[in-house]
C-alpha cells in the first residue's frame, strides 16, 4: 500500500481499486454468460426467421432494454428492495386474479391483461422475479433452517400463483415459478443436514417428555 492509500480508510481504498463492474454491482462471469446466451439466441432467431433483420432488431432491442434494467436494479440496496417485495407479491397475485376473471384470450390461453391502445402484458412474467424474492424475504425474518410451519407458509405463498397460472393454462411458466420458490427453500436449509438434524432433535425431545420445546438436565451426582 502506498503513502496515499495509507491516508484513506480501507473502504475508500477498496472503492478506488474496484473495477467498473464491481462499482455497478454486476457479476462479471454471469454477465459474460448472459451475453453468450443472448448472442446464440439471436443467431438462432436470425437463421430460423429466414434472415429477417426486422425480427432480429426487435429482439436485440428487447434484450438491450432488459440489460439496462438489470444494471439499474442492481444499484438498489437489497434492504430497499426487500421492503417492496411483499407489496409486489400482492399486486402480482391480484393481477393474476384479474387475468383469471377478465383476461385477454389468445391462441386458446388466457394469459394477458389487455388495455386497448395502451399495453398488453403478462402478469405471470413478473412473478418469475417476485416469487423467489418473496420466499427469500419471508425466510430472512425466520431462523434457519426453517421450522415446519414456516415451510408450510412458504409453500402456500408458492402455491397460490402456481395454481392461478396453471389455470391460464401456462404449465411452463408455472413450473418456473414453482422451481424459483423451491430453490430458495432448498438453499434455506430444507434439504440440508441441518434441517434434518433439527427435526430429529425435536422428535427425540417430544418422544422423551411430550414437548417439542423441553430441555433435558442431568443430575450432577449420577
Amino acid at each position: 500500500m502506498n503513502n496515499f492509500d495509507r491516508m484513506l480508510s480501507s473502504e475508500d481504498v477498496m472503492r478506488r481499486r474496484a473495477t467498473l463492474l464491481q462499482r455497478l454491482h454486476i457479476d462479471g462471469p454471469l454477465l459474460v454468460l448472459l451475453l453468450i446466451l443472448a448472442a446464440g439466441s439471436l443467431f438462432v432467431l436470425y437463421s430460423a426467421s429466414g434472415k429477417s433483420w426486422d425480427l432480429l432488431a426487435k429482439q436485440a432491442t428487447s434484450f438491450g432494454i432488459g440489460l439496462v434494467s438489470m444494471i439499474v436494479i442492481a444499484q438498489f440496496e437489497p434492504r430497499f428492495m426487500a421492503r417492496w417485495v411483499p407489496l409486489g407479491y400482492v399486486i402480482g397475485v391480484v393481477l393474476l386474479l384479474v387475468v383469471d376473471i377478465m383476461g385477454h384470450n389468445a391462441m386458446g390461453a388466457t394469459r394477458w391483461i389487455n388495455i386497448p391502445g395502451v399495453i398488453r402484458f403478462q402478469p405471470s412474467e413478473f412473478m418469475k422475479i417476485l416469487m423467489p424474492a418473496t420466499i427469500a424475504w419471508y425466510l430472512s425474518k425466520r431462523t434457519l433452517p426453517p421450522q415446519l410451519k414456516h415451510v408450510g407458509i412458504s409453500l402456500l405463498l408458492i402455491g397460490v400463483p402456481f395454481a392461478l397460472i396453471v389455470r391460464q393454462p401456462d404449465l411452463g411458466t408455472s413450473l418456473l415459478i414453482l422451481a424459483g420458490g423451491a430453490f430458495v427453500l432448498f438453499w434455506a436449509g430444507c434439504a440440508g443436514a441441518g434441517f434434518s438434524a433439527y427435526w430429529r432433535r425435536r422428535f427425540r425431545c417430544r418422544s422423551r417428555c411430550g414437548s417439542s420445546s423441553c430441555t433435558t438436565t442431568r443430575s450432577s451426582g449420577s
